[in-house]
């Protein structure tokens, strides 16, 4: 729906931030498509959000994959575009860095986002591991745990995204995994995507 100078600009742009290389565009747009497609946004949304955020999630090594997953379920709650790259950027700092009230939270839960080399876990596997510390508290411990990770200004996107590991389908299958399989098996969706508009 953009004009091509646009898109091709959005394109281009967010792979440099993401650090894809000029082979990995195919496969790129296809998860975009499937991506918007899957979730409650628009391409345009999620190149935006990828222009913002997309740094940290090359520094981090979070593949497009997952990066979209975390970005389609935050736009299922409203979050999208350049607000939902602020808001995963925060979040991002918080539970990786070791600073501040975020980090003391994670020594005193004993949890890590990093491997014993070093390595980052993964966006989801860290959020899993929040959840797990969670298990047994009381919702006064849950909040004061969620308030200090999260911070004042992001404690509510904290939420959006541990929503998304909590929230399941009628298989029983959680929204973060089904549109992370969704993204994943996406080979084609641009072509399918481009011949739908076209004969519509």
């Amino acid at each position: 729906g953009m004009d091509l100078a646009r898109t091709s600009d959005m394109i281009t742009d967010s792979m440099a931030a993401l650090g894809l290389t000029v082979d990995e565009l195919p496969t790129y747009l296809d998860k975009v498509a499937k991506a918007q497609n899957s979730s409650n946004q628009s391409a345009e949304q999620l190149l935006e959000a990828y222009l913002g955020v997309g740094g940290q999630f090359k520094n981090l090594g979070i593949d497009v994959t997952e990066s979209a997953t975390a970005l389609g379920v935050m736009a299922n709650r409203g979050l999208k575009g350049s607000e939902a790259a602020t808001a995963l950027n925060a979040v991002l700092i918080n539970l990786t860095t070791g600073a501040g009230e975020a980090g003391d939270m994670m020594e005193h839960l004993g949890i890590s986002a990093f491997d014993e080399s070093g390595k980052f876990l993964g966006l989801q596997n860290v959020l899993l591991k929040v959840n797990q510390s969670m298990a047994g508290m009381t919702d006064k411990q849950k909040n004061a745990t969620l308030a200090a990770l999260g911070g004042k200004v992001h404690v509510d996107d904290l939420n959006k995204l541990l929503a998304g590991l909590n929230e399941t389908n009628a298989e029983g299958v959680t929204e973060w995994d089904a549109l992370a399989a969704s993204i994943d098996n996406s080979q084609g969706s641009l072509e399918k995507m481009a011949k739908t508009k076209t004969d519509t």
